[in-house]
């Protein structure tokens, strides 16, 4: 199956790469800096999420309406997740809530990109 890729830009390109980094700690795969910047995380063999810079000195090319799309991951325990997330200082909206489908958390990215982390019950 070919890649799937979630991508934006932003104007708060450092903040997002540090949230994907070192809050949900995604590997980078791949980082660039010369006439654009850019950065890409693997979430698995097939799905990349994409952050570029908006032209430096410039605003995003398409600024992300209020919740205009969610990512969301899967994780093995929602609760852990949250426990981590909680003290890196995260912006977690709320805490995890159990579905009948699912358990679920969600993050925002400084962008404010709602990250939803779930795992299905047993």
């Amino acid at each position: 199956m070919p890649d799937a890729r979630i991508a934006y830009n932003t104007a708060l390109y450092d903040e997002t790469v540090g949230f994907y980094t070192d809050i949900l700690e995604l590997p980078a795969v791949k980082s660039f800096d010369h006439e654009s910047r850019g950065t890409l995380f693997r979430l698995n063999d097939n799905t990349v999420i994409e952050v570029f810079a908006a032209g430096r000195g410039q605003p995003p090319i398409s600024p992300l309406p209020n919740n205009s799309f969610q990512i969301m991951l899967e994780v093995e325990d929602i609760d852990s997740a949250y426990l981590e997330l909680k003290a890196k200082g995260a912006d977690l909206k709320g805490s995890p809530i159990q579905k009948p489908w699912m358990r679920q958390l969600i993050v925002r990215d400084p962008n404010g990109v709602e990250v939803w982390l779930f795992t299905y019950p047993d």
